[in-house]
């Protein structure tokens, strides 16, 4: 297979800058706040004087993820868009956070959830418990999705991808130690913008490489990939309105509890401000799927379906029937 997918100069100094901005960040902020007195307030909650805005975009950037970028491309590719219905149970999932999360956790100014369950149950061994459980579910889940982004760069460089993984794990550690909550949240921004930039970047150039938005809903509407609802109540289904809007809509109500969440809605000016993220957050995220799983997903199949087209020639490889692998 052709070995023209591999990164430029020019594109490995752009992902080393990008990389290392990060750590430059946590720096900055780790010197800055050398020359106050130290304390857990600033450190963990950045003085109570985060803005809104950023705070929303660093919950966005929290929770997206390599998962988000590799596979509802490729998701939404293989069995459609039936994806999108996750987005009702999003909605409704951080209605919660907005309802609930917020005013009961604001003003008890509280750094994390398990101070919550302390204080609930006046035990610290209940607190002790659930935060090692959590600690053990986050770990998982890093691990997943920093291997997820790993094997990405190892894909376009070349490099291994436990390289990537003790690298980008190290700079993660030394610039949220050095730097506490507020160098976590402008990093996170940074990358945000980096992140969006490129959805709208690849959406663009998929679009026009395949002659328009026009042809990109023709070439899909065969395929069945612009189908959405499904109201089938069979569950061994893989996607149906129901699974994903009611199943969703409780994974994203437990996500409205989650320890990272709290922190920093605690992190804001006022609980105004602390559901000003909210709304922020909540808008932001619907149009980033909307836009990544849609739009990019069809823009880029025809790309796609280029790259394994040529890929079956050279190797002879037969693609499996149930797949359409042609564009017209």
């Amino acid at each position: 297979m052709s070995m023209d997918i591999y990164l430029r100069p020019a594109d490995v100094a752009v992902l080393c800058g990008g990389i290392l901005a990060s750590l430059v960040v946590g720096v900055v902020y780790a010197v800055k706040e050398s020359r106050h007195e130290s304390s857990s307030f600033r450190y963990h909650r950045g003085g109570g004087k985060l803005h809104p805005f950023s705070v929303a975009v660093s919950l966005v950037v929290t929770f997206e993820s390599s998962i988000f970028y590799l596979g509802y491309p490729s998701e939404i590719y293989m069995y459609g868009s039936y994806y999108m219905m996750q987005i009702l149970g999003l909605i409704v999932g951080y209605l919660m956070m907005f309802f609930i999360t917020i005013p009961l956790f604001y003003p008890l100014q509280i750094t994390s959830v398990y101070e919550y369950l302390q204080m609930r149950h006046e035990s610290q061994r209940v607190r002790h418990m659930s935060m090692w459980l959590g600690n053990v579910g986050n770990l998982l889940y890093a691990g997943i999705v920093t291997f997820g982004a790993a094997t990405g760069m190892e894909g376009v460089t070349g490099v291994s991808a436990w390289i990537y993984v003790v690298v980008l794990t190290s700079i993660a550690v030394v610039y949220t130690s050095l730097g506490g909550i507020k160098a976590v949240v402008v990093t996170d921004v940074v990358q945000g913008v980096i992140m969006i930039g490129m959805i709208f970047a690849v959406l663009i150039y998929g679009c026009i490489r395949v002659g328009g938005v026009s042809t990109v809903i023709g070439i899909n509407r065969p395929t069945g990939r612009l189908q959405i609802f499904d109201f089938d109540p069979n569950p061994y289904k893989r996607h149906t309105f129901w699974t994903l809007a009611i199943g969703y809509g409780f994974m994203c109500a437990g996500n409205s509890l989650s320890a990272p969440l709290v922190q920093r809605l605690n992190a804001t000016r006022s609980i105004g401000d602390a559901k000003k993220c909210s709304g922020h957050f909540d808008s932001s995220f619907f149009d980033i799927a909307y836009s990544y799983n849609v739009r990019r997903s069809s823009g880029i199949c025809i790309l796609f379906t280029e790259r394994l087209r040529s890929y079956c020639v050279e190797t002879d490889i037969k693609p499996e029937p149930n797949y359409t692998i042609s564009c017209g």
